[in-house]
């Protein structure tokens, strides 16, 4: 006996720590595995609960329009819109449109092709906005004042009698090209409606109605841009539209900012010639020429424009073996049409597109910034700056290709520096005190001076066909009086020094002329960029030297 119970102790060890014996046990709910259908008559109860067909109130759908309708038609809106139709049955269909996938060239010279398909998963969420925003299509109200609104996704059924009949309002007098100022979510909504009803608004209309309203709401709302520069460019796309350029030239950089498919954009900026060039500027250099520090208000715009008419002629030139094409690598992208905006699925797409972005390879990206710093050292040459970049690493052909495109412009300034006044003569300008200078006289001379470097450009923009349509926003002119040229037996005395690596002589040569050792590097660069284009004498921090890069061309220069 007592050896039973010890086993049974032994056994039963456990259980001290389990619980669950503790627990009541509850009674399971009989279940039926019988998964046959049922059928349910209308009308009929079960367990005391009547069963109808009666819609929740406040669930249906036709009733709620009719209210609304009605609290237009109250608040002085249009009537016919709303009034109920007998014909209408019942039994309206939900039938949501679909679209077949279809391909097409775009008439942009930076797309190849996009492919546009329906949206894979159905929803109806949004279809009530789309069918409302028809029935309003054609409804105005009288004047009003301004009523404030506010939501993160605005809709009409949120508007009460006063919005709704402000936002009418409005939205006539932005149909009739006249912007009056409004809420953000105003504005929000007018896109909605134009994104949903491009069918009953007309495509062609609908971009353009959506490149006024970017253009009038950024005033108010620069964020606006954000999502407009995205929604248009979808528009375009899935609509194969043509972009309103027209209406958006004056802020196009707003696009380039912020729109996701920039290249898109990019193709409009200019001709469909300059137009893979300008995307290689845009995006294709290490260095930004837009922020160089010889570039101010009063010469932004003549600057953008040698630096984007030099660049594109250099890359449209054929007859060399280089083209902006080279630096373009073909690439796909897909695009949810519409992202961020109330969209029913009667209008949401998807756009397939391949097209050519910037090859982002380190040597390409290195040679265009070589090209981009030689524009500039040209630039900086025509507009009298004295300081260059030392720029080694250009392609030969890009360099030669450059030199054609200022040619012109060189010999004219060289006209004109001859044509100047004497060395001494330029030197009473800095004697104020003993020569009477004028300030009139000065200002005088840096006019004629502008208008001279403006009239070349212009000039030789007709040249080049007008490949470049600049932008508001393009960048452009300083001017100086002209440097006087040192003898060329000057320069050559301290070239002949520096190549003997003598720059202790060099130094002296300098003091003995009464000149910093500094100026006469410059002069010497000065006579030396016409030949070899760059800056050839420089301070190492110790002595200075010619850059050895350059020895033999200099070598080759002195002994002509």
């Amino acid at each position: 006996m007592e050896k039973d119970n010890n086993q049974r102790r032994l056994t039963n060890a456990d259980r001290f720590w389990d619980l669950d014996y503790t627990v009541p046990k509850k009674r399971s709910k009989p279940f039926s595995a019988d998964t046959a259908a049922v059928d349910v008559e209308v009308g009929a109860s079960k367990n005391g609960i009547e069963i109808t067909e009666e819609k929740i109130p406040g669930l249906q759908d036709k009733a709620a329009r009719l209210n609304m309708g009605r609290a237009i038609i109250a608040a002085g809106g249009g009537k016919e819109a709303f009034e109920e139709n007998e014909k209408e049955s019942e039994s309206e269909s939900d039938e949501i449109c679909t679209l077949e996938e279809y391909e097409y060239i775009p008439d942009n010279p930076l797309l190849l092709k996009v492919k546009v398909r329906g949206w894979p998963s159905r929803y109806t969420f949004f279809k009530q906005f789309r069918d409302d925003a028809k029935r309003l299509f054609d409804i105005s109200s009288s004047e009003c004042s301004h009523e404030p609104y506010f939501s993160y996704m605005p809709q009409y059924v949120q508007l009460n009698d006063a919005q709704r009949r402000w936002y009418l309002y409005w939205r006539e007098n932005m149909r009739n090209g006249v912007y009056l100022h409004t809420d953000y979510s105003y504005v929000l909504l007018y896109a909605y409606e134009i994104i949903n009803i491009s069918d009953v608004i007309g495509i062609e209309k609908g971009a353009r109605l959506l490149a006024e309203l970017w253009r009038e709401a950024r005033k108010d709302h620069p964020r606006i841009g954000r999502y407009l520069s995205a929604w248009l460019c979808d528009y375009c796309l899935v609509n194969n539209s043509a972009l309103p350029v027209d209406l958006i030239k004056d802020f196009y950089r707003d696009a380039l900012k912020y729109a996701p498919f920039k290249e898109y954009y990019m193709g409009f900026i200019c001709s469909k010639e300059a137009a893979p060039a300008r995307l290689v500027l845009e995006y294709g250099s290490n260095y930004n020429w837009k922020t160089s520090k010889f570039i101010n208000e009063e010469n932004r715009e003549l600057f953008g424009k040698l630096m984007k008419n030099a660049f594109v002629y250099v890359f449209t030139q054929k007859k060399y073996s280089f083209g902006a094409e080279k630096y373009l690598k073909k690439a796909n992208i897909t695009l949810n049409a519409y992202n961020g905006a109330l969209c029913a699925y009667d209008v949401k797409r998807i756009a397939d597109i391949e097209y050519y972005t910037v090859n982002k390879s380190v040597d390409m990206r290195i040679n265009v910034t070589y090209l981009v710093k030689y524009i500039e050292n040209n630039i900086r040459y025509l507009l009298g700056i004295k300081n260059r970049f030392i720029v080694t690493g250009i392609l030969p052909e890009m360099k030669k290709a450059c030199d054609e495109f200022f040619a012109p412009l060189r010999d004219a300034v060289k006209k004109r520096q001859n044509a100047g006044e004497s060395e001494q003569e330029y030197e009473k300008f800095y004697e104020a005190e003993s020569t009477g200078f004028s300030t009139e006289r000065a200002s005088d001379i840096e006019k004629k001076a502008w208008d001279t470097t403006s009239l070349l450009v212009t000039a030789f923009e007709d040249e080049l066909g007008g490949l470049i349509e600049p932008g508001a926003d393009d960048d452009a002119s300083e001017d100086t009086a002209p440097i006087p040229d040192e003898t060329d037996d000057l320069i050559k005395s301290a070239i002949g020094r520096l190549l003997e690596g003598n720059s202790s002589g060099f130094v002296s040569l300098a003091k003995s002329k009464g000149v910093m050792p500094d100026a006469l590097a410059e002069k010497v660069n000065e006579a030396l960029y016409d030949d070899i284009g760059d800056a050839v004498v420089i301070n190492d921090g110790a002595d200075y030297i010619v850059i050895s890069d350059y020895a033999e061309d200099v070598e080759t220069w002195m002994n002509r």
